[in-house]
């Protein structure tokens, strides 16, 4: 499972919930984003304690370190454990799957990364699931061919298929 981290600055639905249930369970693996220097250069590392989280300017993000801690050993990377699920943040978001980022195509990027990893592994890519409050659903946002679309949309009302991947998710 891959997750982002909210940052307090940029009022996004805070996952962490899932993220420390996760992390107690020990199943599934999980895995947050770092973000590299180079535009739109995201990867996805293994997260195995909240502990050790670094904040990154400019909007207080926290990020593992490349190590595990204590270890010289590089963290496990998604693109090659693989992801069943994804949580997305947006700025806004409707109901036939269009998000609508930051601007700078991180997870659009990654998305695609991810799908291509998972086709070369003969798997499904990860099943990519919307975060957002209901204020941030619209009836349309700009999406360009290149704009990662949702499987599912949560709000505080619940779990939404908006895609029929999705819609099969959510059924069960």
């Amino acid at each position: 499972m891959g997750a982002y981290l909210a940052a307090p600055r940029l009022r996004e639905v805070d996952p962490g919930a899932a993220v420390r249930a996760a992390l107690e369970r020990r199943a599934p693996t999980m895995f947050v984003p770092v973000v590299g220097g180079a535009p739109a250069s995201m990867r996805l590392l293994h997260l195995d304690a909240e502990g050790g989280l670094v904040e990154t300017k400019p909007f207080g993000i926290r990020e593992p370190a490349p190590c595990y801690a204590g270890s010289s050993t590089p963290r496990r990377d998604a693109l090659d454990a693989g992801l069943d699920l994804l949580l997305l943040p947006g700025a806004a978001f409707d109901a036939a799957g269009g998000r609508l980022g930051r601007g700078g195509g991180y997870y659009d990027a990654f998305v695609a990364a991810a799908a291509a990893a998972a086709a070369a592994r003969g798997v499904a890519p990860p099943l990519l699931v919307g975060l957002a409050f209901a204020a941030q659903v619209c009836p349309s946002v700009p999406v360009e061919a290149h704009d990662a679309r949702l499987d599912v949309l949560v709000t505080a009302g619940g779990a939404a298929g908006v895609s029929e991947r999705g819609r099969r998710a959510v059924r069960g």
